[in-house]
């Protein structure tokens, strides 16, 4: 199975976010051994097990992205990488209520950055109307129509920045 290039940047992008899921890598790591790709920094980033340690587990990553001639991607454009990731799994509807609080977090961890601020205030947004049925953070948002906002928001960020 080919990953899709969108996962591909994302896995580019482990350095530079912190949360990153190690496992989307050893589960890519093992996909390429399957499609015949038998270097010892492949081998050794499929080897691993949960809990995935970034100190562990990131060296190895490094050396199989600089084997397959992959750069490891900076600071806009992992963000970039990073949130059309995630976009793209919340109009899929997966998880989208996790993948939303990802990318809140990630506004958050990045000084509220702009380009992700809708995020935060949708995820806070749906998060007040599940615990207090109203919210402050994002206007006319309600529990029956918060799904479409955050595709708009959603398709608008891929329109815009991809």
């Amino acid at each position: 199975m080919k990953y899709p290039k969108e996962t591909i940047r994302l896995i580019q992008s482990h350095k530079y976010f912190h949360r990153f899921d190690y496992k989307i890598a050893v589960d890519w790591a093992i996909n390429l051994i399957r499609e015949g790709n038998n270097d010892d920094s492949v081998l050794m980033l499929a080897s691993f097990v949960e809990p995935y340690l970034r100190e562990d587990v990131e060296p190895f990553l490094t050396e199989v992205l600089k084997f397959l001639e992959l750069e490891e991607l900076k600071k806009d454009d992992a963000l970039i990488a990073v949130t059309h990731y995630y976009l793209l799994e919340i109009l899929e509807d997966n998880s989208k209520r996790k993948n939303l609080n990802v990318l809140s977090r990630l506004c958050v961890d990045n000084n509220y950055e702009p380009k992700l601020y809708d995020f935060y205030r949708i995820s806070n947004a749906w998060e007040e109307l599940t615990e207090i049925g109203v919210n402050f953070y994002y206007k006319d948002a309600t529990l029956n129509n918060i799904d479409f906002y955050i595709k708009e928001a959603a398709r608008k960020w891929i329109n815009d920045y991809t």
